[in-house]
Protein backbone atom coordinates (compact mmCIF):
# COMPACT_ATOMS: atom_id res chain seq x y z
CA UNK A 1 0.00 0.00 0.00
CA UNK A 2 1.10 3.14 -0.48
CA UNK A 3 1.74 5.62 2.02
CA UNK A 4 2.76 9.56 2.65
CA UNK A 5 4.42 10.64 5.37
CA UNK A 6 3.79 14.04 5.71
CA UNK A 7 6.75 16.13 8.53
CA UNK A 8 6.55 19.80 9.48
CA UNK A 9 9.92 20.85 8.62
CA UNK A 10 12.92 18.84 7.57
CA UNK A 11 15.63 18.59 9.68
CA UNK A 12 19.10 19.97 8.71
CA UNK A 13 20.93 16.93 10.56
CA UNK A 14 21.45 13.77 7.98
CA UNK A 15 23.79 12.02 10.41
CA UNK A 16 23.35 10.81 13.73
CA UNK A 17 19.69 12.59 13.88
CA UNK A 18 17.50 11.21 16.93
CA UNK A 19 14.09 12.25 15.42
CA UNK A 20 15.01 10.17 11.96
CA UNK A 21 15.54 7.60 14.26
CA UNK A 22 12.84 8.04 16.29
CA UNK A 23 10.78 7.51 13.02
CA UNK A 24 12.24 5.01 11.61
CA UNK A 25 11.57 2.52 14.54
CA UNK A 26 7.97 3.78 14.48
CA UNK A 27 7.87 2.44 10.94
CA UNK A 28 9.51 -0.23 11.56
CA UNK A 29 6.37 -1.08 14.21
CA UNK A 30 4.25 -0.27 11.87
CA UNK A 31 5.77 -2.61 9.20
CA UNK A 32 6.10 -0.09 6.67
CA UNK A 33 9.15 -0.26 5.05
CA UNK A 34 9.13 1.54 1.79
CA UNK A 35 7.08 5.01 2.48
CA UNK A 36 7.06 8.03 0.81
CA UNK A 37 8.10 11.53 2.35
CA UNK A 38 6.55 15.28 2.29
CA UNK A 39 7.16 18.19 3.87
CA UNK A 40 3.81 20.63 4.19
CA UNK A 41 6.42 23.67 3.22
CA UNK A 42 6.58 21.79 -0.30
CA UNK A 43 3.96 24.10 -2.29
CA UNK A 44 2.55 21.28 -4.46
CA UNK A 45 2.01 18.85 -1.73
CA UNK A 46 -1.80 19.93 -1.89
CA UNK A 47 -1.93 18.70 -5.69
CA UNK A 48 -0.77 14.94 -5.06
CA UNK A 49 -1.56 14.28 -1.35
CA UNK A 50 -4.91 13.14 -2.81
CA UNK A 51 -2.91 10.09 -4.62
CA UNK A 52 -2.01 8.23 -1.69
CA UNK A 53 -4.65 6.11 0.16
CA UNK A 54 -2.85 6.23 3.54
CA UNK A 55 -1.81 9.45 5.22
CA UNK A 56 0.44 9.70 8.22
CA UNK A 57 1.24 12.57 10.15
CA UNK A 58 3.95 13.70 11.86
CA UNK A 59 3.36 16.55 14.76
CA UNK A 60 -0.10 18.92 15.21
CA UNK A 61 1.45 21.76 12.34
CA UNK A 62 0.96 18.75 9.57
CA UNK A 63 -2.45 17.39 10.69
CA UNK A 64 -3.62 20.86 11.11
CA UNK A 65 -2.35 20.92 7.41
CA UNK A 66 -4.02 17.92 5.90
CA UNK A 67 -7.18 19.18 7.74
CA UNK A 68 -7.54 22.80 6.89
CA UNK A 69 -4.98 23.24 3.95
CA UNK A 70 -5.33 20.57 1.67
CA UNK A 71 -8.40 20.87 -1.00
CA UNK A 72 -10.35 18.65 1.03
CA UNK A 73 -10.08 17.07 4.72
CA UNK A 74 -8.59 13.35 4.38
CA UNK A 75 -8.44 10.73 6.97
CA UNK A 76 -4.97 10.36 8.51
CA UNK A 77 -3.21 8.90 11.27
CA UNK A 78 -1.90 12.03 13.43
CA UNK A 79 1.47 10.81 15.23
CA UNK A 80 3.74 13.06 17.51
CA UNK A 81 6.47 14.59 16.32
CA UNK A 82 9.53 12.25 16.51
CA UNK A 83 11.79 14.98 17.94
CA UNK A 84 13.05 14.02 21.02
CA UNK A 85 12.08 17.55 22.00
CA UNK A 86 8.53 16.33 22.45
CA UNK A 87 7.79 15.86 25.84
CA UNK A 88 4.91 13.31 24.73
CA UNK A 89 7.82 10.73 23.72
CA UNK A 90 8.31 10.61 27.73
CA UNK A 91 5.13 8.53 27.94
CA UNK A 92 6.15 5.50 26.08
CA UNK A 93 2.16 3.75 26.55
CA UNK A 94 1.32 6.68 24.78
CA UNK A 95 3.75 6.31 21.87
CA UNK A 96 2.28 3.15 21.56
CA UNK A 97 -1.11 4.02 21.68
CA UNK A 98 -1.11 6.25 18.78
CA UNK A 99 0.99 3.14 16.91
CA UNK A 100 -1.83 0.85 17.48
CA UNK A 101 -4.31 3.10 16.89
CA UNK A 102 -2.21 4.12 13.43
CA UNK A 103 -2.02 0.25 12.87
CA UNK A 104 -6.28 -0.21 12.79
CA UNK A 105 -6.15 3.12 10.56
CA UNK A 106 -3.76 1.62 7.35
CA UNK A 107 -5.34 -1.63 8.03
CA UNK A 108 -8.83 0.03 7.51
CA UNK A 109 -7.42 1.70 4.54
CA UNK A 110 -6.13 -1.36 2.99
CA UNK A 111 -8.69 -3.27 3.13
CA UNK A 112 -10.77 0.05 1.70
CA UNK A 113 -9.03 0.43 -1.20
CA UNK A 114 -7.61 -3.09 -1.60
CA UNK A 115 -10.59 -5.70 -1.58
CA UNK A 116 -10.14 -9.18 -3.73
Amino acid sequence: MRVLVIGEEPSKRTKNNPTIRNLYKWLDYLDLHIVSFANISDPDLKYYVHNYPAIITLGRKASIWINHYSDYAMPHCALPHPSPRNRQLNDKKAIEAFLNDCIYFLRRRRDLFYRP
